[in-house]
């Protein structure tokens, strides 16, 4: 077992991306390139890939970091969960050419990779993922396919990938809440894109285009702690802002946890917690200035 102060000293060699620092305190203390931290079950290279250190990831991959096994921290989840969490594509790139059997693992809340990669709005990356064979009507653990994720988070242009890759047969799919996909509209826009696009199906027409959005912050995404291990389950999410009593209504979360809205009027920033809630079915457009519905019960 390795002292805290050396893995610590590691974590911040790797996070300032010092590979001279970092192949001299692992080389001087014979210490394992995986140095896990014992905390939140963390190796070195899921640090590598939250801070986007990706000749460090290069290092670790080279020096057999996967030697032993594919990397899981105590959530379950892979490198590539990692990667599509943290928004960085070129670590996804140099981990799934050398690992593509991971594609397919689960964290465990019943994640996989494409599932992560499709509420982080990362299309290429999607693309690719079913390039290789990855199932457009996939569903996690609570039966939310990647139709209800991308829906959740108004990206029409992964609703527009999605549907063209076979993914047409999700969108009358209800989960374990009794939800659809379009139940969970990010916006009434997302909405209106989802009905405009099983209208064309129906008429076995072209997919019409997705609109133009509007550019988003993206989210903060703190590193875990010892209380807050793996994926964070609390993001700083300040691309949620106010929105118009209609698409207050339509506003859906489909992590597992609670995301509760705290509200101003210059604006809101949502975070999601770990608390339960009761989620029993209700009409879609019962209350239209209602606060978020949840998607997913807490694990």
């Amino acid at each position: 077992m390795y002292g805290s102060d050396e893995t610590s000293t590691l974590r911040q060699a790797i996070r300032d991306g010092n590979l001279v620092e970092l192949r001299r305190i692992i080389q001087r203390r014979k210490l394992s390139v995986r140095a896990p931290n014992f905390e939140n079950g963390w190796p070195l290279l899921f640090y590598a890939i939250s801070a986007s250190q990706n000749e460090v990831v290069r290092y670790l991959m080279d020096h057999g970091h996967e030697a032993d096994g594919i990397s899981r921290d105590f959530e379950g989840n892979t490198a590539l969960i990692i990667a599509a969490q943290y928004k960085n594509e070129e670590a996804f790139q140099i981990y799934v050419e050398r690992h593509p059997t991971v594609i397919s693992l689960a964290n465990n809340k019943g994640q996989t990779a494409i599932m992560v990669a499709v509420s982080k709005d990362l299309v290429e990356i999607v693309s690719m993922l079913l390039d290789e064979g990855d199932d457009a009507n996939s569903a996690d653990s609570e039966g939310s396919t990647l139709l209800h994720h991308a829906s959740a988070w108004g990206q029409a242009d992964m609703l527009h990938l999605l549907l063209n890759r076979g993914a047409a047969q999700s969108m009358n799919v209800t989960n374990k809440k009794g939800w659809k996909a379009i139940d969970y509209s990010y916006t009434s826009e997302t909405r209106d894109y989802l009905m405009e696009c099983e209208r064309a199906m129906s008429s076995s027409k072209p997919l019409p285009p997705p609109p133009i959005r509007v550019a988003q912050p993206a989210p903060v995404i703190p590193l875990p702690s010892s209380t807050n291990t793996g994926a964070s389950s609390v993001l700083s999410l300040s691309h949620l802002r106010s929105r118009t009593a209609t698409e207050e209504g339509s506003l859906r979360d489909f992590f597992s946890g609670t995301l509760t809205k705290e509200r101003s009027r210059a604006g809101t920033e949502e975070r999601l917690s770990t608390a339960n809630h009761d989620t029993t079915k209700e009409e879609p457009n019962s209350r239209k200035n209602a606060n978020l519905r949840i998607l997913f019960s807490a694990q």
